[in-house]
């Protein structure tokens, strides 16, 4: 119960941060507010990693481990929250953050595939409710927005959403030998 609460409010926080983001993109371009994002999000987790010891796991670290939290960490926050901002920037919050918060559509046969978890009937139906909804948000027209931009926010969307998924499976991988709040600091 308690994991399905802390779902809820980070979508809760994520659909604030959203917001935020689409009006911080009038003035700045997605690459620039990755990185201010990033460097705070760094700060802020660096105490956290440091108030919780958990700095120590960089001497933990093998070369295999550093590289494939590196892969990840470039994976998903910088090419996937990058491409998130040029969606959010070319079509908007209300169809981002529905398109590129379907990456379970994603993460599902990865998560499955990868890290041998099982494919439920109530998990199989969701599918079907996000792919619904991808659907019907990538097949309505907006009169302020132009089909190329559409498209190519629709694309970026998407492809954010699969990194994110990437991403995800990689680092609930990565967790069985490190802390989240390390991992978390890393990335």
């Amino acid at each position: 119960m308690l994991g399905e609460v802390l779902v809820v409010l980070a979508a809760f926080f994520w659909a604030v941060g959203a917001s935020f983001y689409g009006e911080s993109l009038r003035n700045i371009d997605p690459i620039k507010l990755n990185l201010i994002r990033s460097s705070a999000a760094a700060v802020f987790l660096f105490f956290v990693a440091f108030f919780f010891n958990r700095l120590s796991y960089f001497l933990a670290l093998d070369p295999m481990m550093f590289s494939i939290l590196l892969a990840a960490s470039v994976l998903g926050w910088a090419v996937g929250d990058t491409l998130y901002f040029v969606s959010l920037k070319f079509i908007g919050v209300s169809k981002t953050a529905p398109l590129t918060y379907a990456y379970p559509l994603f993460i599902i046969p990865l998560s499955s595939f990868f890290l041998r978890e099982k494919l439920t009937p109530r998990i199989l139906a969701g599918t079907a409710a996000i792919l619904s909804a991808v659907w019907l948000i990538s097949r309505s027209k907006e009169e302020d927005v132009k089909p190329v931009r559409m498209k190519l926010g629709i694309a970026a969307a998407l492809l954010a959403a699969l990194f994110w998924a990437i991403d995800a499976v990689i680092f609930k991988f990565v967790m069985r030998e490190l802390d989240p709040v390390f991992i978390a600091f890393f990335k």
